[in-house]
């Protein structure tokens, strides 16, 4: 499904250097409102070969149901219901409760968990469906940009041209890997700081869990619905999650060492049970580090966002990890990269002339860096955004206050479960908080720039009468569910 555009649309050519979530979903959002798309992408494929669960927060998946990938989600997806606190080094549950009301009254929709690897395949088949031309084996070497052009220069030496390149290669982190896009636009400020932590992202079989009552009941109970489960504690943290029917995935933040490497770590079960023992956790967490499959280990460091988006040159932005790292294995790092893509997109449906192009960039960089800011300052405040687990980047910052969320414990988890020395797991209802990471709508803002500037910038330069076409009807006509 595309969305309508004014008669007087002007189609682009436009590069995106990366195939992943960011780089995808920016591609499908532009074919969608007409855009000409080559994807560059230096793999042999888009399979992710290491990579272990994601969670999809309810705003950005009711935009992908708007674009009509509900099915598709609901193949490879299970729906988060219910949230569970239980301390990392005791077991004990301090609280619980059931998301879905208080979701569907903040977005309209439920928080997705699922396989990285499956949920990008579910992407880049989309984008090809669309039009978009994916190139593999594409290595972005370096880019010239000009005031009316882009050049991508790949390692065999060929030049890609567009009217606009979106370079969205991500970070370091993969062994391998070289983006362009932060080195160019950086130079030698693109450091990257360890944060003393590391960062375990394990897949575990059902067939590994059923068999263990203590075990068997983090896995989904019904057809697509399962738990998130929370382990907090001092220094230690663990994010639990389902990702298919019959698999389990843990998020397990650990103090450590410095590496040798930055990059990601093929690690195993031994490693991820020996972080386990130092840090004292409780016999569930051993049990599922001991079943683990697939063990990924990633250090966890800071890296600086880029304060300009955009290249002072000519038509290049820079989207999604690229722009803005944040911290591993965070809900809001996957999340915001869509969120990037889904408003570029929607900002060029009403491009109508080339010099446009420099006025919509700005727009996407002012509206996502305020929201980048916003969603951080609500990470810090509030982990119903259920980012990093207590004990692990919230001890420097919460405090030990806990609100009803639908279940009396969780009162005394502030009052009583949780020492002042730990900081310990903080669940703040503060509806800015909620509003900041799981209420605002990328379309939507898109439409709302148009609307309350765009067109008057427009209409100033006596180029584009205001009509009702411009004031797109098809705003507020949307489906605001995806149950």
């Amino acid at each position: 499904m595309t969305t309508p555009t004014t008669p007087d649309f002007v189609q682009i050519q436009v590069v995106i250097i990366g195939a992943g979530i960011a780089g995808l979903t920016a591609a499908i959002a532009l074919r969608r409102v007409g855009h000409k798309v080559i994807m560059l992408e230096q793999d042999s494929d888009v399979n992710t070969h290491y990579a272990g669960g994601c969670r999809l927060a309810p705003n950005i998946a009711l935009v992908y149901k708007r674009w009509g990938l509900y099915a598709p989600l609901r193949e490879i997806g299970i729906i988060l219901e219910h949230a569970e606190f239980p301390g990392f080094h005791t077991g004990t549950v301090a609280a619980g409760g059931d998301w879905v009301e208080d979701m569907k009254d903040a977005s309209g929709a439920n928080h997705w968990s699922l396989r990285y690897e499956d949920f990008r395949k579910v992407l880049a088949d989309t984008a090809k469906a669309s039009g978009v031309v994916i190139r593999l084996n594409s290595l972005a070497v370096s880019i010239t940009v000009k005031p009316e052009k882009a050049a991508v220069k790949l390692a065999s030496g060929e030049l890609i041209v567009g009217d606009l390149v979106v370079a969205a290669d991500g970070r370091d982190e993969v062994e391998g890997k070289r983006p362009v896009s932060r080195p160019m636009m950086l130079g030698d400020q693109d450091h990257a700081k360890f944060k003393r932590l590391m960062m375990y992202n394990a897949l575990i079989p059902g067939s590994a869990m059923r068999s263990d009552p203590a075990l068997a009941r983090f896995l989904p109970k019904g057809v697509e619905q399962g738990s998130v489960i929370l382990w907090h504690g001092d220094s230690y943290g663990a994010i639990g999650f389902p990702t298919r029917m019959d698999e389990f995935c843990i998020h397990v933040y650990c103090p450590a060492a410095e590496p040798a490497h930055d990059s990601i770590l093929m690690a195993g079960p031994a490693d991820l049970l020996r972080a386990m023992e130092a840090g004292k956790a409780e016999p569930q967490l051993k049990k599922l580090a001991a079943a683990a499959h697939t063990v990924v280990g990633i250090p966890v460091r800071d890296r600086p966002s880029l304060e300009d988006w955009v290249h002072p040159d000519g038509p290049m932005i820079v989207i999604g990890e690229a722009a803005h790292p944040l911290t591993t294995g965070a809900l809001t790092a996957l999340n915001l990269a869509a969120g990037d893509g889904m408003l570029l997109g929607r900002l060029f449906k009403n491009l109508h002339r080339k010099e446009q192009i420099g006025s919509f960039l700005s727009a996407l960089v002012e509206n996502r860096q305020k929201r980048i800011t916003d969603v951080r300052n609500a990470e810090r405040l509030n982990p119903a955004t259920l980012s990093l687990p207590a004990g692990v980047d919230q001890a420097r910052y919460l405090k030990t206050t806990v609100q009803h969320m639908g279940d009396e414990g969780i009162q005394a988890f502030g009052e009583e479960v949780c020492p002042a020395r730990l900081l310990g797991f903080v669940l703040l209802s503060v509806p800015q908080a909620i509003r900041n990471t799981f209420s605002y709508d990328p379309e939507d803002e898109a439409d709302t720039w148009w609307v309350e500037w765009g067109l008057l910038q427009e209409r100033a330069a006596k180029i584009t009468p205001i009509t009702p076409l411009n004031l797109s009807s098809d705003v507020h006509a949307r489906t605001h569910s995806i149950s």
